[in-house]
This record gives structure tokens, sequence and C-alpha cells, in this order.
């Protein structure tokens, strides 16, 4: 599932920014609009469909859940290439050198007397030459492989882009760890505190109905202004932050739903505009190429986020500890963030003024 997973969001990434350049921004918040809902509800079908039909039937259904998008993902296909003219490749100097003139056999000139005399020193030279094209045989292997690989993951972007790869990268990956660390202690959080599980599992639900107002209200001011996405981003690091460090404050029932919920928005609405700001951040022709080291850190997040916010609730025993703990990550993600937006910003400003100049 893992695998089929991340090749589903890669090739998604990847059309919707092929079929919608312009209004990437709010396309690619529409996609994820809905999942925060979807990964509220399906912890409990999940549960009544296991109580009700037990563990085969309940695979069986939740596999058959995601058939609906098989003829999603057949419907989409990338754009078929315009036929155009193809000029004619010419022949570099080096490539007219080793070819045969007219007249010539097998690449000699006409005189005798030339040919004759070439072909001593041919021998005397062979076996030099056949080291050196072992050796660059070798090198060029060596370096087709590294361009193989180069261009299987397409981490030459990392150089083409390096405020992506120094900032947004990072603050992306530390965004996701939070995302998923709060995702499994929200609940064990409020066993800790003396709630009973019946009402603790409405916490959860609560941070995702906050999620799904904040994927609506983000996804409508994108679709007017797309350029206040860095603006978006940052204000749902820092807003989702702030409810991490409260929510340590007071233990009632009311309050941690209220801010379940208000940390519910601010991580949803990072997750609606992580993407766009890639299409803001990383140059038009990079942007395809960029989102699989985008992927990536978000796979490595929810890799090491169990194992990270595991390690803190162990040694401390405190769930408070660990909030904490992912609100100041959080913060960490925003202010790397925020140094993004800046340069990236100055960049923009001055690609627009040397246009303005042309």
């Amino acid at each position: 599932m893992g695998l089929s997973s991340a090749f589903l969001n890669l090739r998604t990434f990847e059309l919707l920014y092929e079929y919608f350049p312009d209004d990437f921004a709010f396309i690619s918040g529409i996609s994820v609009i809905s999942m925060p809902i979807g990964e509220a509800l399906a912890p409990a079908l999940t549960e009544r469909i296991l109580t009700a039909y037990g563990l085969h039937w309940a695979v069986l259904i939740n596999g058959a859940l995601f058939l609906n998008m098989f003829p999603i993902g057949i419907s989409l296909k990338t754009k078929s290439p315009s036929k155009g003219y193809e000029e004619p490749t010419t022949k570099s100097a080096e490539e007219e050198s080793l070819l045969p003139r007219s007249g010539d056999h097998n690449g000699f000139v006409r005189n005798g007397s030339l040919r004759r005399g070439r072909s001593s020193s041919h021998g005397q030279s062979n076996h030099r030459s056949r080291s050196s094209s072992a050796e660059e045989n070798a090198g060029y292997s060596l370096s087709s492989a590294l361009t193989a690989v180069s261009k299987f993951t397409h981490l030459d972007v990392l150089a083409k882009e390096p405020i992506f790869t120094a900032f947004l990268l990072p603050s992306v990956s530390l965004t996701y760890l939070t995302i998923c660390g709060w995702t499994f202690f929200v609940v064990v959080y409020a066993l800790s505190e003396g709630i009973e599980i019946s009402r603790g599992a409405f916490l959860l639900p609560a941070g995702a109905l906050g999620g799904f107002l904040s994927s609506c209200i983000f996804c409508c001011i994108l679709c007017w202004r797309e350029s206040w996405c860095p603006y978006l981003y940052l204000g749902s690091l820092l807003l989702a932050a702030f409810g991490f460090f409260i929510q340590v404050l007071n233990s009632s029932y009311i309050y941690l739903l209220v801010t379940s919920f208000i940390i519910g928005f601010g991580l949803c609405g990072g997750n609606v505009t992580s993407e766009a700001m890639i299409a803001w951040l990383v140059e038009p022709e990079n942007v395809p190429d960029a989102c699989n080291p985008f992927l990536f850190v978000i796979g490595l997040a929810y890799l090491f986020s169990g194992y990270m916010t595991g390690f803190v609730q162990d040694r401390t025993h405190s769930t408070k500890k660990v909030f904490i703990l992912l609100g100041s990550v959080l913060l960490a993600a925003s202010l790397l963030g925020g140094v993004a937006v800046v340069i990236g910003r100055k960049k923009r400003t001055a690609r627009q003024n040397q246009m303005r100049v042309s």
C-alpha cells in the first residue's frame, strides 16, 4: 500500500501541475480538501466493519473503497505532445572527423605510401589505445549510471533550487512530522488527563472539522489571491504551534475540543498550502522534478514521527511534554518557512524588475 500510494501521489502532483499550471495553488488545495474528514471517519468506520464482519471482510471492504480511484486514474492522462517540425540534427566537428572521407577505404587516404607508413605506427600504439579506451569506457559507464540515478530521483533539482532545498523541504518535513505525531497522541493525551476514551475519541474529529474548514477557506482565498499562498502557509503553522502550547494549560474536555479544533485548522491549512508553496518558490520548469524530493521528505517525516514522539513519551512519561515538543518542532518549521518566503519574495521581485527593464 505504501508503494502504491507513493506512485499515486507522485503522478497526481505532476498531472495537476501539467493540466493547471496557472491555477495550481487552488487545484492542489481542492485535491486534499476532504482529506481531514476521511482521516477522521476512517478509524471509526473500520472499527464498525471489523466488529460486524471480521478482519477478512474489513480488509476487503477497505480495499474496495479505493476502487473509485481506478476510473479516475484512467481518465487522467499526460497531455500528448503536439507534433511539430523537428530540426535536422547536425554532426559536430569531432563526429565529422571520425567519418571516412569519399574515396577512402576504412578511413585511410588514397596515397598507398601514407597508408603503409601509418600501419606501422598503428601496431605500436595499439596497446595504449586499448587501455585508454577501456578507461574511457569505465568512466563513461560510471557517468551514465550517475546520470540515470539523477534522472530517476530528480536529485539535480536540489542543486538547481537551493532555497527550496535548504529551507522549504526541512519546513515541510517538520510540518508533516508534527501532523503525524499529533494524530498518534491526541487521544492518548486525553486519556492521560483523565478523560474517558469514548469522549477523548472526539478530539480527532474536532481537529478534522477545523482542518476541513481551513481547507475550504484557503481554497476560496487561493482561487482569487494565489499570491497569498506563502502567508497562509506561515500563518497556519504559527496558529497550530500556538494551539499546541496552549493545549497543555488546561485539561477540561471543552477546552481540549477547542484547542484540537485550532490545531487541526492550522495543520490542515499548512497541508493545503504546502504543495502550492513549491509552485510559488521553484522555477516553473523545475516544479515537476521538485515533487519527488518533496514527497520523499514527507515519507521520512511519517516514518520517524512515531519513533520520535514515542521515545519522548517513554523517557518522560508525560504526554504534555510530547505536545510541547510538537509545538516547538512546528515553530521551527514556521521559522524555516519564513526564511524561504523572505528570500523567495526578494527573488521574485528581482525577476519582475528584470523583466520590466528588458
